[in-house]
This record gives C-alpha cells, sequence and structure tokens, in this order.
C-alpha cells in the first residue's frame, strides 16, 4: 500500500534504515534509499556496507546509488581525554545494540572485536540512556571510543571523516549529547 504525507507533496521521501547484524543490513540495501549505521568504525562499516550490498544487488539494485550515514557522537578538542569521556556514553549505546544483535543471531554473527567488546558490559539502563554521568559507559575502553566516535583535533577529526569517505559513508550525523553542542558542529 502507498503511503501519503499531506505536507511532501510532489516530492519523493527517501527512506533510510538502520541496522546493526547482517539480516537487516541486507534489507536496508534491498529496499531502502539508504542505510544508517550507528558508529564511525571503518572496518565495522566496512563489514556492514558487503551486506548492505549483496542485499542491494540480490534486489536487483544499483548499491552505488544508496546513501550511507554514519550515525556518531564527536567531539573536536586538543584534550583527547575530554573528548572521550565527553562521547562514551554512545560507545555504550553501540555495545548495547551489539548484545540485542548477538541475543537475536548468536555468536559469530559480527566482526570479532564487537563480540569481545561486550562480553563484560553490565546490565544497559535505558533511564539512563546517552547520561554522561550514570556510570554505564564506565565499560567501554578509550580503544573503542576512537573506533567508534570522531574524536580528538581538528585534524584528528578530519583524518577520520577522510577514512569514512573511503569506505563509502556519504553522509555523517551527530548525537548531540555533549557539553557545547552547538559550538562542536560550529567547528564543523
Amino acid at each position: 500500500n502507498a503511503v501519503r504525507l499531506e505536507w511532501a507533496t510532489g516530492v519523493p521521501v527517501p527512506v533510510f534504515v538502520a541496522g546493526y547484524g547482517a539480516r537487516m543490513l541486507e534489507t536496508a540495501g534491498s529496499v531502502g534509499d539508504g542505510v544508517i549505521i550507528e558508529c564511525a568504525d571503518p572496518h565495522y562499516i566496512s563489514w556492514a556496507l558487503e551486506h548492505v550490498h549483496r542485499g542491494a544487488r540480490e534486489a536487483g539494485r544499483d548499491p552505488s546509488e544508496l546513501s550511507v550515514v554514519a550515525s556518531t557522537a564527536t567531539y573536536v578538542s586538543d584534550d583527547i581525554a575530554l573528548a572521550r569521556d565527553q562521547v562514551r556514553p554512545f560507545g555504550a549505546v553501540v555495545g548495547n545494540h551489539v548484545a540485542e544483535v548477538l541475543r537475536n543471531t548468536g555468536a559469530n554473527s559480527l566482526p570479532p572485536e564487537l563480540e569481545a567488546f561486550v562480553a563484560s558490559r553490565p546490565d544497559y539502563d535505558y533511564h539512563k540512556h546517552v547520561h554522561r554521568d550514570e556510570g554505564q559507559a564506565d565499560y567501554v575502553p578509550d580503544s573503542m571510543i576512537d573506533r567508534l566516535c570522531i574524536v580528538g583535533s581538528r585534524d584528528q577529526c578530519v583524518e577520520k571523516l577522510r577514512e569514512l569517505v573511503a569506505v563509502g559513508v556519504t553522509h555523517v550525523n551527530f548525537y548531540g549529547q555533549t557539553d557545547k553542542c552547538d559550538e562542536q558542529m560550529e567547528l564543523y
């Protein structure tokens, strides 16, 4: 059945599908105008796009026509410890999604480093979702923050953006959970 949005007359509304696991990523490629991948890890995004592109090809679609959105957290600062702490809750959000995929699809269904990342993850409390001072992100190591987010000096952030473009990211969406969010977005 066709859906009609009265306020969107004459303009097609693109549909973007978010996913983490292989099946959902393949579905995104087969039906979406784009895919939303909630992290900025070029290695994981490459893995995910293999599944997105497979889904597109199996549906007779051209994978190069799909938009790829990396949805992540960012903080630009020469003080890397400060930057990491600003975005650490995002690491717990990703950990929660990874754990959910593993619950539904079993071990060995995601890249091994993501599975290892959640091995010692505490229970996730949605009442504390993306709150920096709640402690549920304490298990997220700096190395994982560096993979999942865009943090550090301007040069480090620019380099990460270049890496994302190189693996096929066409758009970046930032979570607005940090201090000085408006100032941070002005930097971009």
